[in-house]
């Protein structure tokens, strides 16, 4: 049950970008001439609000113990004055604007500050609901729950927008009635394999896969071209930006508890599988697939091989109609001299490099048609771009790159 619901202001709770000339003048600002001038300029556009006051009150009904708030970069003035308009009858139980706090977003500080005035705890009970990245990183520095509303996107994204979803927030909103949604279950629209080790009785997973694409550094190659990789979910990494979110995400910890593995826990298993059939859907009745795996650097445990071959046995036990699909551990393999990127604390151009020139594809066998590789944390995407890459350079028709995990960097 969620205990604190904060939302975003400007392009979340309403339209408001033609106001970013008069909005920082609200800032220690609460004279009868400002209220006059945000005022002419509000009038200008009518039915600003994205989140009516109707969904607001529902909220409220359906949900009464919530307690809601605003967490916005504006002024006190502004933000006072905007949601007085915008929301006549509806009653808000904190305001956090830019005065009421020394670090603003992407830092969490506003969330613990409403926590605080509350006195609550539970991070995995507070969200954030905001339209941009920095809503996002706001909420993860803060450990706290976050909520992409796309809302207020334009038909055609842009740079910002990629930002946003690339964070892989825990839940996105098409809507503002998506949101009563959510609260119903709001660990239910998780990533799959987020969700599989952290299930709702009686509830099936949604399959989200979320997208990622991943580019060459300009200073290794020019190309343009994004590799899209798909997700299970999400690696908070070792930043201090991040350090309260990670103390209860259960997919980093797995990931963790799993570095040295040669047996993995069988939600893993089962977010592949239900990969496959979310990618493959006609599989089951034509065609044909091969899995792979990033290949253990020379010298190492073939952790990710176990894994393919934990998956090969689970589609023994439990196959999938009649869908052919082979298991190719040495289909991709590393030459002597790979260094691990991590240890070696490589720079992103200098992981490129070593990967491009240490990885390559078998070529000793057929080479399949349509393949499957599977990583287990995505960083700055290496291993996977040059997979792909090196795979349809070898006459593989369609690859699809999976991974277990998305890391999420530092976020202020």
């Amino acid at each position: 049950m969620i205990e604190l619901c904060l939302f975003d202001l400007d392009q979340t709770l309403a339209k408001t970008d033609d106001l970013s000339a008069v909005r920082p003048r609200g800032v220690h600002n609460r004279t009868p001439q400002y209220e006059r001038e945000l005022k002419i300029e509000y009038l200008k556009i009518p039915n600003r609000a994205i989140y009516s006051e109707q969904i607001l009150l529902s909220i409220r009904a359906r949900f009464p113990a919530i307690k809601l708030g605003v967490f916005t970069r504006s002024p006190r003035a502004y933000a006072d004055l905007m949601l007085q308009w915008l929301y006549p009858n509806f009653t808000w139980d904190i305001v956090i604007g830019y005065e009421d706090v020394r670090r603003h977003k992407p830092h969490g500080e506003g969330i613990k500050l409403a926590m605080k005035a509350f006195d609550l705890t539970r991070l995995d009970r507070t969200v954030l609901v905001g339209d941009a990245d920095v809503d996002i990183r706001a909420a993860y520095n803060a450990g706290c729950l976050a909520v992409l509303d796309k809302s207020a996107w334009p038909a055609e994204r842009q740079f910002m927008h990629w930002n946003s979803l690339d964070l892989t927030a825990d839940g996105i909103l098409d809507s503002p009635s998506d949101f009563l949604t959510w609260l119903n279950e709001p660990g239910l629209t998780l990533p799959d394999l987020e969700y599989r080790l952290n299930p709702i009785a009686n509830q099936n997973s949604l399959c989200r896969f979320d997208k990622t694409n991943y580019f060459f550094p300009k200073e290794v190659f020019a190309s343009k071209k994004p590799t899209p990789v798909f997700i299970g979910g999400r690696h908070f990494s070792d930043y201090a930006s991040l350090s309260e979110r990670k103390k209860w995400h259960t997919l980093t910890n797995s990931v963790h508890i799993n570095k040295d593995s040669k047996l993995f826990p069988p939600e893993w298993i089962d977010t592949l599988r239900a990969f496959i059939r979310y990618k493959y859907p006609l599989l089951a009745y034509a065609g044909s697939l091969t899995v792979t795996v990033i290949p253990a650097r020379p010298g190492r445990e073939p952790r990710l091989e176990s894994l393919l071959s934990q998956l090969e046995n689970s589609f023994k036990l439990a196959a999938w109609g009649k869908a052919k699909i082979a298991f190719e551990p040495k289909l991709l393999t590393y030459k002597d001299g790979v260094v691990s990127s991590s240890r070696e604390h490589l720079t992103k151009p200098e992981r490129f490099i070593n990967v491009r020139d240490h990885l390559s594809v078998n070529t000793a066998g057929p080479i399949p048609s349509n393949v499957l590789v599977i990583d287990d944390v995505a960083t700055s995407g290496a291993t996977l771009v040059y997979a792909s890459q090196y795979l349809r350079e070898a006459g593989v028709r369609e690859v699809t790159c999976f991974s277990i995990a998305k890391n999420i960097s530092d976020v202020t």
